[in-house]
């Protein structure tokens, strides 16, 4: 969703970008120790902040993720691998 804003706000520049930068790092196994704490706080802090809905939208989907995929994020960043090896092998295609 960061890419396809409108970039007309702080939010949606800086936070979105972060967002989506920081996600790909966990999603990668190459995640910082504080990763999932920084989404999940970014997630909060940009809920009503943008000229429009399009950050709260991003961050509610992210809130839904982090919530519902605890645990996969959890093995992405603290294990770096994914809990369905078939996805994996299929990514290094």
């Amino acid at each position: 969703m960061a890419g396809e804003s409108a970039r007309q706000c702080g939010p949606c520049i800086f936070g979105l970008g972060a967002i989506a930068e920081t996600t790909r790092r966990v999603a990668a196994g190459g995640a910082a120790s504080g990763d999932l704490d920084n989404l999940a706080r970014w997630a909060r802090q940009i809920v009503g902040r943008g000229a429009c809905h399009h950050p709260d939208g991003a961050a509610g989907l992210l809130q839904g993720a982090l919530s519902v995929f605890a645990a996969e994020f959890h093995l992405h960043q603290h294990d770096r691998r994914c809990s369905q090896p078939t996805y994996a092998a299929r990514r290094l295609r």
